[in-house]
């Protein structure tokens, strides 16, 4: 018994060790919570569902290390200090303007509203972004956004949450962005039925329950924080 209890503690000190390693944030937000930061530049960030981020401001340069999620930009103008956001594998360069960077895994998005953004990483030449267009960046190159991409990746500014013919797999993965537990879909013959609507982001679980109602599929929740999604074969 002894020598168990000292295996746990060891345990979990090394738990707690490891939780803090890696970067720690200046501000980031819980799932479904959003967070507005003015900053001393006179800068506005709006953080939206489980983000983070770290803010490095220095003589010459305005820095913003963004280390998951999404943020919309509104930058105080100071052409002797450019307002750079770096989501660690390329930046965007704030050319005067407002817009959003949303980070995934190995690619970021970035949409701009207001004049231009100039984004550039090791492998990409830089890519001047207008106002009214938006980018995603891989390792690949850029690619740009359909019109309609824009104002959807958008939405959330107004508390929505809008599809667009979207797959049912994408559909659930931006769902538990804002909702704590996860989707799984069972059935892969779904995966791909399109959804579309605009939804509230206040009130998520009623998205499932109207993609219940209204698409060929069942839902099995096992508590709050896991629900299988299968194929429901009409009667």
């Amino acid at each position: 018994m002894a020598l168990a209890a000292s295996f746990l503690v060891v345990l979990a000190v090394g738990v707690f060790a490891l939780a803090g390693v890696g970067p720690q944030p200046d501000y980031d937000t819980e799932v479904g919570e959003h967070l507005q930061v003015d900053l001393a530049d006179g800068s506005r960030l709006h953080l939206n569902t489980g983000s983070s981020l770290s803010v490095d401001f220095t003589g010459d340069r305005r820095r913003v290390l963004l280390h998951s999620g999404e943020v919309y930009f509104e930058i105080s103008a100071d052409p002797e200090r450019p307002f750079v956001v770096d989501a660690g594998f390329g930046t965007a360069t704030a050319l005067g303007t407002s817009f959003s960077v949303r980070r995934h895994d190995r690619t970021f998005d970035v949409v701009v509203t207001s004049s231009r953004v100039e984004v550039s990483g090791p492998d990409l030449q830089p890519t001047v972004v207008a106002a009214g267009e938006g980018v995603g960046v891989a390792a690949g190159g850029v690619r740009p956004f359909e019109r309609s991409d824009i104002g959807t990746s958008l939405a959330w500014r107004s508390g929505r949450l809008v599809f667009d013919e979207t797959s049912l797999d994408d559909a659930f993965r931006e769902l538990d962005r804002y909702r704590r537990g996860r989707i799984v879909i069972v059935d892969a013959s779904i995966a791909e039925i399109p959804v579309t609507g605009a939804f509230s982001i206040t009130r998520v679980d009623a998205v499932l329950e109207t993609i219940e109602e209204t698409l060929p599929v069942r839902l099995v929740r096992l508590g709050d924080r896991l629900t299988f999604v299968f194929a429901d074969p009409p009667s």
